[in-house]
């Protein structure tokens, strides 16, 4: 499923952009798509949650919020969406790096301009995804490829360690200490002797503890908070390995 949020405040103009992007889905024989609209940044970051969308076409020049108020409230919720930005100002092309945007369309696109885009988001996408799942053997028999992008965190209790995701559990045989060293260029961070933690869903650092985006508080380790903290400010400025 590709899920892409259009947000623009003329009508007009996010109905044409949604016929380019089916066009160009439907060009590469994709049929599992979503595309959704919004008209203001304010009615985008109502709706929004971790995860919603893979890429979002905003706006920068739209009343009430505008489209760089709108990624920096997008940021502190998601850090994995895919930003383009689109506008009639060539002028603010740098400033929208610092919320970690892959690129710019201006509102004069043509179908071969969007085509060159998505190709490039798609693309990255897919190469990302080769090296996004975790291969491992469950205690109760068989074995589960788990999609990293949709784990929360790792909880280690002895030899065994549980998975939990979005929407499931899982438990199986292996050290917090590999596991950690497997997953630290993606996005995984260990926070105590026995949590590691998905950078994309932690929602909060207070005190000695964590909050995970729809999920639990964790107790961060007294020698990990320093790592934690690099951690996060890896995140904002966006220089994540994949």
């Amino acid at each position: 499923m590709i899920r892409i949020a259009i947000c623009d405040d003329d009508e007009e103009y996010n109905d044409k952009l949604k016929k380019m992007l089916s066009a160009y889905l439907h060009s590469k024989h994709i049929k599992d798509f979503e595309l959704s609209e919004y008209t203001s940044g304010d009615s985008l970051i109502a709706k929004f949650v971790a995860k919603k969308y893979d890429f979002i076409f905003l706006d920068i020049e739209m009343p009430g919020s505008d489209g760089f108020s709108t990624a920096g409230k997008i940021r502190d919720i998601d850090f994995d969406v895919d930003i383009v930005f689109v506008t009639y100002a060539k002028e603010s092309i740098q400033r929208g790096f610092d919320y970690n945007a892959k690129g710019y369309l201006y509102k004069e696109v043509t179908q071969e301009q969007i085509n060159e885009r998505m190709d490039k988001l798609v693309g990255e996408r897919l190469r990302n995804r080769e090296d996004s799942f975790l291969k491992v053997k469950l205690t109760k028999g068989g074995t589960v490829l788990i999609s990293l992008s949709r784990v929360q965190y790792f909880e280690s209790t002895g030899h065994y360690i549980s998975v939990v995701s979005e929407d499931e559990t899982h438990t199986f045989i292996d050290t917090i200490t590999k596991l950690s060293e497997e997953l630290e260029s993606k996005g995984f961070v260990r926070v105590s002797r026995s949590h590691i933690v998905n950078m994309n869903y932690v929602f909060n650092l207070t005190g000695n503890k964590i909050t995970i985006i729809k999920g639990d508080d964790i107790t961060v380790g007294r020698s990990y908070k320093q790592i934690l903290r690099k951690a996060l400010e890896k995140r904002v400025v966006g220089k994540w390995k994949t």
